[in-house]
């Protein structure tokens, strides 16, 4: 556990396992009331913090288990989504759980409730627009395997909406939780940075022609929107924009802050790159506060953030 003010780590718990076969190594961890949820692409672990115990299950379709739904054999945990606070609890009074999976072979999407309790899946409306999505992939056949540009829709749960952002593109899309109707869609138009990132050529023409690494690197570069966070404190919604890198990997780009307020309404747009050269476009919002990374350390052996203030 890192406590993100004073930068102390301390150890928690540790898990008791034979390996190396067995050991768990999870992309994505939710902290609940009672419980710690550590998910993996293929499994998912749950800690009780009161008696330390500890249980596991593989999220795949097995003869173990009799699930009505599951991963199949080609499908992975992506990405895992929970309320904007963790704090906040949904309409029957307990933390609720998204995931995001998607098919090695297809790249199909599926949007999921997870029962982290009784460990169960519903499938639910896909809370994103799917030709959009299309628009942007970009896959290379390498022979034998492929590879392709990497993202997914961001989605934001917060009270009875899904709000879901993209990044590749200065749009929010916000859909009914419950019905899965789209309530709101809204491509914003910027004076500081482009809108959207380059489309691949061959999606926008039909044309057959194969893409290759490159492709996926110039697409990579370009100008990448962040996902959408809450502050609640002041009641709005920010992301960071980092524009189309040229020359420097490190540091031939820009980043900006956008600002908007309950209603989706931008309030105002801004260079943080104008007040602070020294700002990558790493980051992580950590018990509402943003922390940005500096482009440049000082010592190998330490870690330097900006923690962004936005004053009423």
């Amino acid at each position: 556990m890192i406590d993100f003010e004073s930068l102390v780590v301390e150890e928690v718990l540790q898990l008791d396992q034979d390996g190396p076969s067995s050991v768990f190594s999870p992309t994505h961890i939710v902290d609940t009331e009672k419980y710690w949820l550590f998910f993996d692409q293929f499994n998912y672990a749950r800690i009780n913090k009161f008696n330390h115990q500890v249980e596991k299950w593989s999220l795949k379709k097995s003869k173990d288990r009799d699930w009505e739904i599951a991963f199949s054999d080609l499908e992975f945990l992506k990405e895992v989504f929970t309320l904007s606070n963790n704090s906040e609890l949904d309409e029957n009074g307990t933390e609720t759980v998204w995931v995001l999976s998607q098919d090695m072979r297809s790249d199909k999407l599926r949007f999921l409730h997870f029962d982290f309790v009784e460990v169960e899946f519903q499938v639910l409306p896909s809370p994103w627009e799917s030709d959009l999505i299309e628009d942007h992939i970009i896959k290379v056949d390498l022979g034998g395997a492929s590879l392709r540009n990497q993202f997914s829709p961001m989605i934001l749960p917060i009270q009875n909406k899904f709000i879901t952002t993209y990044s590749f593109k200065n749009q929010i899309d916000v859909y009914d939780k419950n019905s899965g109707e789209l309530l709101f869609k809204e491509l914003f138009q910027s004076t500081l940075f482009k809108n959207e990132k380059e489309r691949p050529i061959s999606n926008l023409n039909d044309q057959q022609r194969g893409f290759d690494k490159e492709n996926i690197f110039d697409w990579n570069l370009d100008v990448e929107f962040s996902q959408l966070y809450y502050l609640k404190e002041i009641d709005k919604y920010i992301r960071l924009i980092r524009s189309e890198t040229e020359g420097s990997i490190k540091r031939g780009f820009k980043v900006f802050l956008s600002i908007y307020d309950s209603e989706m309404n931008l309030d105002y747009e801004l260079s943080l790159s104008e007040i602070n050269e020294d700002l990558s476009f790493e980051h992580y919002f950590v018990n509402n506060h943003l922390y940005i990374k500096a482009s440049n350390n000082e010592s190998e052996d330490k870690l330097k953030f900006y923690k962004l203030k936005i004053e009423h």
